[in-house]
């Protein structure tokens, strides 16, 4: 069995190389896109029996067990595995696969992954024994020994469902959906690139995020430091978030200027999930 790398990071990035709808659909057959979701980026362990026994963020910690307590102990894949997704709600969205049946697999490509997600889940599927309630709409499901309707708790692979995958042909169709406010925006995946690969995975959104660590806090606002660039921003206060010193914060924009300078650059949320992107040391 490998041991999983701390290090590894499924989840898309920001990118200057895809910043329109043209940019996206240019980008050449080896690509296909996904609906990007806005929660907490996950990765989820599995035990020897393909259980869940570890939930923790981006930044290597544990998930709350206030948010992610209900995954523990639900089967889902396969041993020693380990998945990456989105926490929403109750559901983590998988997208990724670094470590399947005690291999890691983080170096093969993309396409080979995601099938490896989908062998994963539709063996756990036809090893499940009959469910005692019928799904219906939304989380109501009928007791087929009562006959009554009831809360559908699952507590297996239907708390971890993959993620849904189209040809770029699809993109423009799921661009009308963002700037709709039906979804938050897209991610856009090489299907040749191995897990990590510089530029493998972009998001492209109706208004673009980027994160950054505030550094100093005012009656005013707050000052971040932006994550890669070396360069700080002032921002105003925003009604109903609360910032200190340390956190990291995600920042909506509106592109940029000649200068690289953010347009209408405002704070949007804190990002707990996520580690500081410099020392706090070096700002005091």
């Amino acid at each position: 069995m490998s041991r999983p790398r701390a290090h590894d990071y499924a989840g898309a990035a920001a990118s200057r190389r895809v910043a329109t709808l043209q940019d996206a659909l240019s980008l050449g057959s080896q690509w296909a896109v996904q609906p990007k979701l806005d929660g907490w980026h996950a990765v989820v362990r599995t035990d020897r029996t393909g259980r869940v026994r570890h939930v923790q963020s981006r930044n290597g910690q544990p998930v709350p067990l206030a948010m992610s307590g209900h995954l523990f102990g639900a089967w889902i894949g396969w041993p020693e595995s380990v998945l990456h997704g989105e926490l929403v709600g109750e559901l983590v969205h998988l997208f990724d696969v670094s470590q399947a049946d005690g291999v890691r697999v983080a170096e093969r490509p993309y396409g080979e992954r995601r099938d490896l997600l989908w062998r994963m889940q539709s063996e756990v599927v036809g090893q499940m024994p009959q469910l005692s309630w019928s799904p219906i709409e939304g989380l109501r499901a009928r007791d087929r020994a009562s006959g009554q309707y009831t809360r559908a708790a699952p507590e297996d692979w239907r708390l971890c469902p993959v993620v849904e995958q189209h040809a770029l042909s699809a993109a423009a169709r799921l661009w009308d959906a963002a700037r709709a406010g039906q979804l938050e925006g897209l991610v856009l995946v090489n299907l040749r690139a191995k897990l990590g690969a510089r530029g493998s995975k972009l998001k492209l959104k109706p208004v673009q995020t980027i994160d950054a660590t505030v550094i100093r806090v005012d009656r005013g606002g707050c000052i971040a430091y932006l994550a890669g660039e070396g360069r700080v921003v002032a921002l105003g206060r925003q009604r109903g978030v609360d910032v200190q010193v340390g956190d990291v914060v995600e920042i909506a924009h509106e592109g940029r200027y000649g200068s690289g300078e953010l347009r209408f650059a405002r704070l949007d949320r804190v990002r707990p999930d996520l580690a500081p992107v410099v020392p706090l040391r070096r700002v005091t």
